[in-house]
């Protein structure tokens, strides 16, 4: 590792502990952004600290140096003299904040488009890693013609097809682009579970799969492969959704396509059970409301893969990561099978 990448290593380090520190500290920048962001109906307070604390536990501990190790383990490219666009997503807190570390671990500079729905949180690290080191090129904005004629060379998006389609077009209108920049294109919309037996131990971790965040978001669960009929086990399932509520949210409520499609199920005889705020029900899967999840009779194991294709980001259980993970990646994880680093670091990622 060169000194460049060395200072930069550090700074972000002693940054992210004086942030973190923060986390419960009444009057600190972190639990300012944390409160402002929860006042403002953003995100539930219990999901914010969720976030929080999944951060806590996968940065303080020399994550990010190892992680920074094993990918320059394979050699890497300058990047001192290069500022990344980031164009961050907005349907979680804190969703963006392994591209601003990724990015700022690679020694670039960081520019960042940060989404008006998640507007504090990843803000406020940035301010404390301006206030330990001002020489860092950081940039933030919440409108995307602060940009404009910038002509970066390469950018990372995360979120929806139609999303990137937008801002694609505005990107080359306003001319943030290079005619020939390098692009990290994330849109991945949801992920499954695979067991190939069931135990009643997997119901805590895939509960917290599929309500955490009110099943938005790549990593959450919406498609399930079991052993067993839905029926088996709909009873604990339902029960497991109730305690989860009682400890996660002030609002239960389900969204009105749970209670339109519930009546459906029984009108026309498809199994299906009320889980917290989310319906899991059998019948040929179609993921297209994130409060609708499909329980699946187990098939060969690569049909996750075969059947959804880029749309799905992670199959956890027997066919890939631990489903304990589903809403605890490691700092390190690789969105859409690309580790972000590595392909800032120009390393096949």
């Amino acid at each position: 590792m060169n000194e460049h990448l060395e200072h930069r290593l550090q700074c972000v380090v002693n940054a992210l502990n004086v942030w973190l520190d923060g986390y419960q500290r009444p009057g600190s920048p972190l639990q300012r952004a944390m409160e402002k962001t929860a006042e403002q109906g953003l995100f539930p307070i219990q999901d914010i600290r969720f976030g929080v604390e999944h951060l806590c536990n996968t940065v303080l501990n020399g994550e990010p140096e190892s992680w920074l190790r094993a990918v320059l383990a394979d050699g890497f490219r300058d990047n001192r003299s290069e500022t990344v666009l980031c164009l961050h997503a907005g349907n979680l807190p804190l969703v963006g904040f392994q591209d601003v570390l990724a990015v700022l671990l690679s020694g670039a500079g960081y520019a960042g488009k940060l989404s008006r729905k998640d507007p504090w949180l990843i803000a406020s690290f940035l301010e404390c890693l301006r206030t330990l080191d001002a020489s860092i090129p950081i940039e933030t904005t919440l409108d995307l013609a602060t940009y404009e004629g910038r002509q970066f060379k390469r950018w990372m998006f995360a979120g929806s097809d139609d999303g990137l389609l937008r801002v694609s077009a505005a990107l080359q209108n306003m001319g943030v682009l290079h005619k020939d920049a390098q692009a990290l294109l994330r849109t991945a919309h949801f992920s499954a579970a695979y067991l190939s037996e069931w135990s009643d131990a997997h119901i805590e971790d895939l509960i917290e799969s599929i309500l955490r965040y009110d099943g938005k978001g790549c990593r959450s669960v919406a498609i399930i492969y079991a052993p067993i009929p839905l029926e088996k086990v709909a009873a604990s399932l339902q029960k497991a959704g109730a305690q989860w509520l009682e400890r996660n949210r002030f609002d239960g409520s389900s969204a009105p396509i749970v209670g339109f499609r519930a009546a459906y199920n029984a009108a026309v005889g498809i199994p299906s059970v009320l889980v917290g705020t989310q319906l899991i029900q059998e019948g040929v899967a179609s993921p297209d409301h994130p409060e609708i999840v499909y329980w699946q009779r187990i098939k060969d194991v690569h049909e996750p893969r075969l059947a959804y294709g880029k749309a799905l980001q992670e199959v956890y259980g027997d066919a890939g990561a631990p489903l304990h993970e589903a809403q605890r990646p490691p700092i390190s994880w690789r969105p859409d099978g690309s580790d972000p680093l590595a392909w800032l670091l120009g390393v096949n990622g």
